[in-house]
């Protein structure tokens, strides 16, 4: 897999999405304390399940960072972030349009939006 130069614009991107990835990791990790409530999340989560969701997390996060500071990455590699970022924010607002979590959730995860568009935009375009 070779690696392909990142425009300004997403490595400020990638920047901007390292912070929220690893926020979102000792959010998530069970040792931190902070209840999901405070995103709009169900708080009654098992700790294996929010282990593995912070360990996904923070993983990518280092990644993006990575991928940031050497100004290249694996289309791959931003395609799946891409993909991941929108599949959560699309999740979670399934989930409020249900009823099932409040706007707040939806709100705490709009960055994911904004940055899974941001990369889906970068992956899918032409060297």
């Amino acid at each position: 897999m070779s690696d392909s130069p990142l425009p300004r614009w997403l490595v400020v991107a990638l920047w901007i999405t390292t912070p929220i990835n690893l926020i979102g990791f000792l959010a998530f990790s069970p040792l931190s304390g902070i209840p999901l409530e405070t995103a709009g999340l169900p708080g009654e989560i098992h700790p294996l399940f929010r282990w593995a969701l912070a360990e996904f997390i923070g993983l990518f996060g280092v990644g993006y960072g990575w991928c940031a500071w050497r100004k290249r990455a694996p289309r791959m590699f931003i395609a799946l972030g891409a993909a991941g970022k929108l599949a959560f924010f699309g999740t979670i607002a399934s989930y409020w349009a249900a009823g099932v979590v409040p706007f707040q959730a939806v709100t705490s995860a709009s960055p994911d939006l904004f940055l899974g568009a941001a990369f889906a935009v970068w992956a899918v375009r032409g060297r």
